[in-house]
């Protein structure tokens, strides 16, 4: 069921990304990439304070987690704060990116060479929806859920984003586990 689901996000987003063309899309993803380093800088103060506000229901040792081993399982709460944290950041500088392409609406009627319009923007939004729903992924995977950790496992679209994706597993890792 979740793979259903995200190869729904990835068909909506694509085709939203071929909408807008390639020159608008483009500038959109400067902004997704903006909003990376932005959060990538101020995520581990916020996740601290976001340790007092936000409920982790606490792991244990039965606890199950679909891509991760016990020990790691039980040290996942940082992790997930983490995770939530970048998110926020993330959302709050897309939306304030988003409120200012408001104003380069006309760059949607760009002329551009049809077949570079197709591709460019179906790819970039394809690289912007794959970050999103990896790290939504990751913060559901950190949950210590025997059900949702059940359906993540046998998800295939999820295991093959969480596993195989190059270049983001390991930057999400690195920022999420490794370093926290």
């Amino acid at each position: 069921m979740i793979s259903f689901f995200i190869l729904l996000i990835f068909i909506y987003c694509c085709y939203v990304g071929y909408r807008r063309g390639v020159v608008y899309e483009g500038l959109a993803a400067g902004g997704y990439v903006i909003g990376l380093i932005l959060a990538t800088i101020l995520y581990k103060p916020f996740s601290n304070f976001l340790n007092l506000w936000v409920p982790y229901p606490s792991a244990n040792d039965r606890s199950s987690f679909a891509f991760f081993d016990k020990t790691t399982g039980l040290t996942l709460d940082k992790s997930f704060y983490a995770a939530i944290a970048f998110s926020i950041i993330l959302l709050i500088v897309c939306c304030l990116w988003r409120f200012v392409m408001l104003g380069f609406n006309q760059l949607r009627y760009v002329t551009v060479n049809s077949n570079l319009n197709l591709w460019g923007s179906l790819i970039i939004s394809f690289i912007v929806t794959q970050i999103s729903v990896y790290l939504l992924l990751f913060i559901l995977a950190t949950i210590p859920n025997d059900g949702l950790q059940n359906m993540l496992g046998h998800s295939i679209l999820a295991s093959g984003i969480l596993h195989f994706s190059p270049g983001i597993s390991q930057f999400f890792i690195n920022l999420f586990i490794t370093t926290i």
